[in-house]
């Protein structure tokens, strides 16, 4: 925690480079893992949910951290979608919690989807994530699948083991 806020004071004072992408949460802040699992999982280095997508963008390398986590890869492979959707700057825990419930599972589906058309689904299962506070509107969707486009489309070109 404390390595993070000293980055945060140092970005700010604009001595460390901050990438655009969001989604660097701790593993502890997401609500997908009891304490048990955090600590495996901070044991392993994956402390923040962008670790944690960068180990797991693979099928060998969700398998691989599976089998030291003692998990089915098939959870791994949710867990690295979630993590997907948090990239997206603006969308928190609770609204990638909302989409998941929607059926918006990672940044691809998300990038396929028609902001109008998203609303109600989102509205449908609002109820799941009761705790969720303001509800996006079209202009905040409207931002979020333009960012998933534009970073579905570089990961596609970004080569491999790069």
């Amino acid at each position: 925690m404390k390595r993070h806020f000293a980055i945060l004071v140092l970005a700010c004072a604009g001595l460390v480079p901050v990438s655009a992408s969001a989604g660097h949460y701790g593993v502890e802040s997401i609500g997908l893992f009891d304490d048990q699992m955090i600590q495996k999982m901070v044991g392993l280095g994956l402390e923040d949910t962008s670790r944690l997508w960068s180990a797991t963008t693979t099928p060998a390398k969700r398998r691989e951290v599976a089998r030291k986590l003692s998990v089915r890869p098939a959870t791994v492979q949710e867990w690295h979608q979630f993590c997907d959707l948090l990239r997206v700057d603006g969308v928190g825990p609770k609204i990638a919690r909302l989409m998941t419930h929607a059926g918006v599972r990672d940044l691809k589906s998300l990038a396929k989807q028609n902001p109008s058309a998203l609303v109600p689904k989102l509205k449908a299962v609002r109820s799941k994530v009761p705790e969720l506070g303001k509800f996006p509107d079209e202009g905040n969707l409207q931002d979020w699948v333009a960012q998933a486009v534009e970073m579905v489309r570089k990961d596609r070109n970004r080569k491999p083991g790069r």
